[in-house]
């Protein structure tokens, strides 16, 4: 019961966008939910793993219902920024979502504050892996020929 209610209230307030350009979406998902883990939800987030860890069929209910779904939700953004050419695609899309909610979790662990100094480092992240734009040189020699 503390599962579901938790989740409906983070799908709630941790919306992850799909019809915004993908290096936008994850960028307001991780924003909205660094600012709703910054709260009681990050607390509670923080019991079920607490509870989960003498309990794993609790901690494997709610990877399986919440953190997969959520992580696929975030992937397949990215993958569609990869078939767009706006992601990297020599970059493992299931490793980067793990590498962009990764220090989210640490900080939340390790009571480190989720601010909008945290925000602005994990937009940064996002950007990491966007690829190189193309060059207006490279266009206008083409145009030339």
């Amino acid at each position: 019961m503390v599962i579901d209610a938790f989740m409906e209230s983070h799908f709630g307030n941790t919306p992850m966008p799909t019809a915004v350009d993908p290096r936008t979406a994850p960028k307001r998902h991780l924003t909205s939910l660094v600012q709703y883990f910054s709260g009681r939800a990050g607390k509670l987030v923080i019991q079920i793993f607490c509870e989960g860890r003498d309990n794993n069929p609790l901690l494997a209910e709610f990877n399986e219902r919440f953190a997969k779904n959520r992580r696929r939700l975030v992937q397949e953004t990215f993958q569609r920024g990869q078939v767009e050419g706006l992601f990297r695609s020599d970059i493992d899309a299931a490793w980067t979502v793990e590498m962009l909610y990764s220090p989210i979790y640490r900080r939340l662990i390790f009571g480190q504050p989720l601010d909008e100094e945290f925000i602005q480092l994990l937009g940064a992240g996002v950007d990491l892996f966007s690829a190189p734009a193309k060059s207006n040189i490279s266009r206008s020699i083409r145009k030339s020929k």
